[in-house]
């Protein structure tokens, strides 16, 4: 995901933070505690006209949540903390693409509609 914004949509490498399971440094996996941690990255400093972009591909639930890789110690996220996060602290004419690939499609409506591996990517 990472190659396929940068290379198409000219987000910067140096915009964005990837999550993934597949490594030894701890900064990198998808833990609650990384993930919380860059959703608040991502919309950190957001200015009206930026595009962000988040994609999630892990496990979801029967309800609006995500499951981070130390879910059975640190709990689930669920979509109240992730909209809480990625919308309402956006100003507005910042415009956020989410792509959830999760067994469940319930997390479509995690962002519901405003006005205003894991991918965060900044392009100004």
């Amino acid at each position: 995901m990472q190659h396929f914004l940068t290379s198409n949509w000219n987000y910067r490498a140096g915009n964005t933070m990837v999550l993934t399971d597949d490594t030894n440094n701890p900064k990198q996996m998808p833990t609650r505690r990384n993930i919380l941690d860059g959703l608040r990255w991502l919309v950190r400093d957001a200015h009206p006209n930026d595009a962000l972009f988040f994609h999630y591909s892990g496990h979801g639930g029967h309800e609006a949540m995500i499951y981070p890789v130390d879910y059975k110690r640190a709990g689930m996220i669920i979509d109240d903390e992730m909209h809480y996060i990625l919308v309402k602290s956006l100003p507005v004419g910042c415009r956020l693409t989410a792509v959830f690939d999760s067994r469940y499609s319930s997390q479509r409506a995690i962002l519901g509609s405003s006005s205003s591996s894991d991918t965060m990517s900044k392009a100004a």
